[in-house]
């Protein structure tokens, strides 16, 4: 088993963060350019509010613990990240439209899958696999979006391929747990 230390995990943490603030704009950019007519109220365009995603919206394994630098969850001995944003606002279909060929080819990610997805408590979903390349090897990535009325909830998940086995079906069961009723946030 591949040891990752402090340093591999922020740096990989720092660089999808990096990567994630830049889809976020993107998105959000094409988002209020698509669809600014739709959203315009009294000459005034409503803007997106990203903020942190209620962690007890997601049901990981005991393994996954709270991250000390970024909202989400980290299994450290696989180097596995799990990203939670939730963005007001902001339709998950709108959010879907950014992932485009160019998008991948841009971020360097090969996809995989893409999948629709409807969570146990009911709610859809749409999840983007894919793969790319860093310095201590090659990453899986998978990109969820939930749908909760105009809101969108944005989960983002790396691991280092060689654990994909063991990983990928936790990941699903997680998405899968995923219930924004728990505590939605106002």
């Amino acid at each position: 088993m591949a040891k990752f230390d402090r340093i591999t995990l922020s740096q990989t943490y720092m660089m999808e963060r990096f990567n994630l603030n830049k889809l976020l704009l993107i998105l959000c950019l094409l988002s209020t350019t698509v669809s600014a007519q739709d959203i315009e109220t009294e000459h005034q365009l409503i803007q997106p509010d990203i903020t942190d995603a209620e962690l007890n919206w997601i049901t990981l394994p005991k393994e996954f613990i709270p991250a000390d630098n970024f909202n989400g969850y980290v299994h450290k001995a696989t180097g596995t990240i799990v990203y939670m944003k939730y963005i007001e606002h902001v339709l998950m279909k709108d959010m879907a439209a950014g992932m485009t060929e160019e998008f991948y080819k841009r971020k360097g990610l090969t996809p995989i899958r893409q999948d629709e997805l409807i969570t146990h408590s009911g709610m859809a979903g749409i999840s983007y696999k894919a793969k790319y390349q860093v310095d201590s090897g090659e990453r899986i990535r998978h990109t969820v979006f939930i749908d909760n009325e105009d809101n969108t909830l944005w989960i983002h998940v790396t691991y280092p391929i060689e654990f994909e086995k063991i990983i990928e079906p936790e990941v699903l069961k997680s998405i899968a747990s995923i219930d924004l009723t728990k505590t939605i946030k106002k």
